[in-house]
């Protein structure tokens, strides 16, 4: 429930919508949810980080050089030697950079399909957020109007009961617990 209360609460003026949240359309809190969930953001960046390693995986190792300087010099079967300069490459195995390669790239799919998942899962409660809210913002409506049909209702009985037209059991049949009561 933690997305829902970004959702819902405290949400800035600044965006392109309405300033009053009441006025949103639920394209407009799908839109502010999409881009303002942290854990979406990050699982986004995961999934380019890994599209990313693919390139990585499926080159060679760095190739390596190093110098060498001798202050005495060195006696070897070519000669003496005062300095030497070395350059090496290492190349895997056939096929295994091909091998690394893939398993990079289906990591790298996993990693877009979790986002999509979350994506989805993220639309999806959003949605049931924003129709429960509409759902009890239109209950609240309705009950508000039943009230004051209610007290109408409770007018009409006490007119004709203090006019003698009806008995107070009429009366009594027209009210319901008051605002006091039940707060809304």
């Amino acid at each position: 429930m933690q997305i829902l209360h970004l959702v819902f609460v405290g949400l800035p003026i600044w965006l392109a919508s309405p300033a009053d949240p009441n006025l949103w359309t639920i394209e407009d809190y799908l839109r502010y949810a999409l881009t303002h969930n942290p854990g979406l953001q990050a699982a986004l960046h995961r999934s380019q980080a890994a599209q990313q390693q693919v390139a990585q995986v499926r080159s060679l190792p760095d190739a390596r050089v190093s110098y060498r300087y001798f202050f005495r010099e060195v006696e070897t079967r070519v000669g003496a030697q005062q300095q030497a300069i070395e350059i090496s490459q290492t190349f895997p195995w056939p096929g295994k950079l091909d091998l690394a390669g893939r398993a990079a790239a289906e990591s790298a799919e996993a990693a877009r399909q979790q986002y999509e998942a979350f994506r989805l899962e993220l639309v999806a409660q959003v949605k049931d957020a924003f129709f429960e809210y509409s759902y009890l913002a239109r209950s609240i409506e309705v009950t508000k109007a039943h009230l004051a049909l209610l007290a109408g209702i409770e007018a009409v009985a006490r007119t004709r009961y203090q006019t003698g037209s009806r008995t107070q059991a009429h009366l009594g049949a027209g009210q319901a617990p008051g605002p006091a009561q039940y707060p809304i």
